[in-house]
C-alpha cells in the first residue's frame, strides 16, 4: 500500500514472507515529463524474540540425542525467556508425551541484546515411528517466538530379501524347503513377509 503526503514524502506499506532475513528494496519513480528518481534501500526482518532450533535432518532410531536451541533476545532489556519443546504426530497432531523422554520447561535470563542455548536430552523410540514433528516456543512477557518443523525417523535396520526359484512341471503337488529363511542368523532378525509371485513359460513344439 502506497500513499504519498503533501510533502511528496511517500509511506509505503507491504507484508513480508514469512522469512527473517535480510532484505532489499528497490523502487523506481517517474512523471509524466519522464523526470525519475530511483531509490534503494537495505533492511532486516527480525523479530524482538527469536528462537532458532538446531534440528537434524533426520533421527535414527534409537538413538540418544541432545536437542538444542539458541534464544536471541534483540531488545535493549534483559528479559526472562520460558522454553517449552513438545513433539507431536504430523499426521494426526497427537501430541506425543514422554515417548523422547521428560520434556520439562526452561527458563534463561537473557541480557539486552544477548543469546543462550536451550537442549533436551532425546531418546529415540527403536520402532514404531517414521515422522515426527516439534513445536519449540519460547515467551517473556512482552514477546514470544515459535517454531514447528517435521522430521524423518529413519529405522537402524536393514531389510534382507533372499529369493528361491521354484520350478513347476506339469501338473501335481510339490513340496520346496527354505532353509535360508528359516535360520535366524541375527538375534533381533524380524521376517517380515513371503511373497509368491508367478511367472508362466510356454514351449511351443512343432510338428
Amino acid at each position: 500500500h502506497l500513499t504519498a503526503g503533501k510533502d511528496m514524502q511517500f509511506h509505503l506499506e507491504f507484508t513480508l514472507p514469512d522469512a527473517l532475513t535480510r532484505w532489499k528494496f528497490q523502487a523506481l519513480a517517474h512523471d509524466k515529463l519522464m523526470r525519475f528518481g530511483y531509490e534503494i534501500q537495505e533492511f532486516t526482518a527480525q523479530k524482538e524474540l527469536m528462537v532458532d532450533p538446531n534440528e537434524p535432518r533426520f533421527f535414527r532410531a534409537g538413538d540418544i540425542f541432545v536437542f538444542s536451541a539458541a534464544v536471541v533476545n534483540l531488545t535493549n532489556q534483559p528479559q526472562k525467556v520460558h522454553a517449552t519443546l513438545e513433539w507431536f504426530n504430523p499426521y494426526t497432531n497427537e501430541v506425543l508425551d514422554n515417548v523422547f523422554g521428560m520434556m520439562e520447561n526452561q527458563s534463561v535470563e537473557l541480557k539486552a541484546k544477548g543469546s543462550q542455548t536451550v537442549d533436551w536430552k532425546l531418546v529415540i523410540p527403536k520402532e514404531g515411528m517414521e515422522l515426527v514433528a516439534y513445536r519449540i516456543k519460547v515467551s517473556s512477557d512482552a514477546f514470544s517466538d515459535m517454531e514447528e518443523k517435521v522430521i524423518p525417523v529413519l529405522s537402524n535396520r536393514t531389510q534382507v530379501i533372499e529369493s528361491v526359484p521354484v520350478t513347476v512341471e506339469g501338473k501335481g503337488e510339490y513340496v520346496y524347503e527354505l532353509p535360508k529363511l528359516l535360520q535366524q542368523g541375527s538375534a533381533t532378525q524380524q521376517n517380515e513377509k513371503l511373497l509368491f509371485f508367478r511367472r508362466t513359460v510356454v514351449i511351443m513344439k512343432k510338428k
